[in-house]
């Protein structure tokens, strides 16, 4: 029995397939349009009866809309016309029995209520509304038609039956309340449900996160272990080969040709340059894994940017370019030495790498409680498309450079890390044929730093 009666509540849909509210409402219209059915056939039959023909008219439409919709649903899903339907039948009904039932009263005018209620399980909280206030509207039509204009309705249920169809009128509003609290129950446990699938669905997707972050952890860390094993296995020989071509520079450049030297300075240079690479990819390594630590004492920034300048000496003079200073002599900040003067050496270095012509300017100040320094070119610029992926790892932005610029791509980023390590910042500003202006902002006294010496100028 239980079996067929799902099947007729559940018009046909497969409850595993089916939206879990829109069946719900399936399943209510269809057990509403029963009860209309059993209740409007009893009230039909006392019409008969008592020769109510206005009663007779209506119930008997509420009775055959309500078996056509029963067996429509089966053929055509337009569930929201469908519920409009049984809403505007029992509108009818309701309005009918008060009419007949001798006019506006506290017990007539009670089934007015029905309609709402009934909206609110099929149609939901808007349309209810609009039948609350379709039903105030009748209730204060008939109240003014009969205080008002003298009409009167006359109550044409026997006197004898009209216990009896009280209790119909009971059993009415006792289903309407039933159907109006099983259906917010109902939907208060397909919401439970449908946030608990949600909150597991969310449980395994942090678990697949926290997996996948470890793994991705792990992966980092062998590349890490790898790079520095790598970078030590390398090291090892290039600093031997750099060392024995400087040696023969100095000690056998007597018995050498211009053709010979060239060649030797070659393998220096490009010795040089990847042992940089080397040392680059190392530190990033270290960055990464966590097991890079600074150095911090009191520096003088004048210090570390005329090494960095003196450094950059031979390209500078090899491009033709101008490598201008102007940095006070009294800013002194909390930092790493050698860190800092890597910082300034990458920045003064890539702007003579995409500098063609011109000069790069190097200045800083101090701004509060941090120092502002700042790396200008008049080289190429960067498109600002670019501007976003110019501290990416392995990025050259730089498609426009017309000579060979021998980069790693890694320099930028490096400095960047390193930057942020000490507590900073660092921005650009550029634009494609007008140079570029990196600004870096380091803080003068980082927290938890050790007593400032006395030395110290202000």
């Amino acid at each position: 029995m239980k079996y067929w009666m799902d099947k007729l509540l559940n018009c046909g849909l497969d409850p595993e397939t089916t939206d879990p509210f829109e069946l719900l409402r399936y399943r209510h219209l269809v057990s509403l349009s029963l009860v209309l059915v059993f209740i409007g056939t009893a009230f039909w039959i006392r019409a008969v009866q008592w020769e109510i023909m206005s009663r007779v008219v209506v119930v008997g439409l509420v009775i055959l809309i309500s078996l056509v919709t029963i067996v429509a649903l089966r053929f055509y899903r337009h569930l929201d016309f469908f519920c409009q339907i049984i809403t505007l039948v029992i509108f009818a009904g309701c309005v009918n029995a008060v009419i007949t039932n001798g006019g506006m009263s506290l017990f007539t005018g009670a089934w007015l209520i029905l309609p709402p209620i009934f909206a609110q399980v099929l149609l939901g909280r808007k349309p209810a509304r609009y039948w609350f206030l379709a039903c105030l509207m009748v209730m204060v039509l008939l109240y003014w038609m009969e205080h008002q204009q003298g009409v009167v309705f006359e109550n044409q249920t026997p006197l004898a039956h009209r216990k009896p169809q009280l209790l119909l009128q009971i059993v009415g509003f006792s289903y309407g309340i039933y159907l109006l609290s099983s259906t917010f129950l109902a939907q208060l446990d397909l919401a439970k449900s449908k946030i608990l699938e949600q909150l597991e669905a969310s449980q395994k997707e942090v678990m697949q996160r926290r997996l996948a972050e470890e793994r991705a952890l792990q992966a980092s860390q062998a590349k890490s272990q790898f790079l520095a094993n790598m970078s030590h296995e390398l090291r090892t020989p290039l600093n031997a080969i750099i060392g024995f071509s400087k040696r023969v520079q100095s000690k056998a450049s007597a018995r050498l040709n211009e053709r010979e030297k060239d060649a030797i300075g070659g393998v220096t240079r490009n010795g040089e340059h990847l042992l940089a690479l080397i040392n680059e990819l190392l530190d990033l390594a270290k960055i990464e894994s966590g097991k890079f630590e600074l150095s911090l004492d009191w520096v003088s920034l004048t210090q570390v940017v005329s090494d960095a300048q003196t450094s950059l000496t031979a390209i500078a003079e090899r491009e033709s370019i101008d490598v201008v200073v102007d940095v006070p002599d009294n800013i002194k900040l909390y930092a790493d030495p050698l860190r800092l003067k890597q910082i300034v050496i990458n920045f003064l270095s890539n702007g003579l790498k995409y500098t063609e012509q011109g000069q790069v300017l190097i200045k800083a100040r101090c701004i509060e409680q941090q120092v502002q320094i700042e790396v200008i070119d008049t080289g190429v610029g960067i498109a600002e498309n670019d501007l976003s992926r110019i501290f990416d790892e392995y990025n050259h932005v730089h498609s426009t450079v017309q000579k060979q610029v021998e980069s790693t791509g890694l320099g930028l980023p490096l400095s960047a890390n390193l930057i942020r390590m000490h507590g900073g910042d660092v921005h650009v500003e550029s634009e494609l044929g007008e140079g570029s202006r990196f600004v870096i902002l380091l803080p003068i006294e980082p927290p938890n730093k050790v007593a400032k010496p006395s030395a110290v100028e202000d």
